[in-house]
């Protein structure tokens, strides 16, 4: 079973006390992806994993990907990933930081909808950087995800949507208002090694970009 239709058996399967001519199924598309702190070799297919995360910038970035990795990504569907250190970073300092390298990749400010970053806040729980930080993007003519772990991610502003780290080996979206992606297994094992794995709402797609 695909994750499309693993998550579309989640949102249609009918209660046994419900009569099924009476409920509507909901149909919702979905993306999968993965990221990883260094790109696998070889890349984890397109059919598998449509979206690729890469880190694209931030002080608090393990690895940021290099140029010989982001070339064997061209082509590909892409979020790129942001990991600021908000107790340390000037917000607004980071914003046009964030701008600067996604033009430099080739990602247009502007564009309708407006391209999408990743802000990677892990456990933090600054609302007010985040925001700072995301009003001055947004300015600059690019869109927010929020990206965090259950137990922090929700304190912080919604922007765009919220990509949760949920990671019970099962694919689902987490049910949370707000919520278009969810990061939701740890260590899946590739020909290239071991990535993240992700599903997000298909609603997302005219967000993402394309590196050229």
């Amino acid at each position: 079973m695909t994750v499309s239709e693993t998550l579309e058996k989640q949102t249609t399967e009918v209660p046994e006390e419900i009569h099924p001519d009476i409920v509507e199924a909901e149909t919702v598309e979905y993306l999968t992806g993965f990221d990883a702190a260094f790109l696998p070799i070889p890349v984890p297919g397109a059919a598998e994993f449509e979206v690729v995360e890469f880190y694209a910038g931030g002080t608090s970035a393990f690895h940021i990907w290099t140029p010989e990795e982001r070339a064997l990504i061209r082509g590909r569907v892409t979020l790129p990933i942001w990991v600021p250190t908000p107790q340390l970073d000037n917000p607004s300092q980071v914003a046009q930081g964030v701008a600067h390298t996604l033009r430099a990749l080739g990602i247009p400010s502007g564009a309708k909808p407006y391209r999408a970053v990743m802000w990677d806040m892990e456990t933090s729980e600054n609302a007010e950087w985040l925001t700072a930080a995301c009003n001055r993007l947004a300015s600059l003519g690019y869109d927010s995800y929020i990206y965090g772990s259950v137990s922090s991610v929700f304190k912080l502003p919604q922007r765009s949507g919220y990509i949760v780290a949920d990671p019970t080996g099962e694919v689902h979206l987490y049910d949370h208002e707000g919520v278009v992606g969810t990061q939701y297994a740890f260590d899946v094992q590739t020909l290239g090694g071991a990535v993240d794995a992700d599903v997000y709402l298909e609603s997302i797609r005219s967000h993402l970009s394309v590196l050229a």
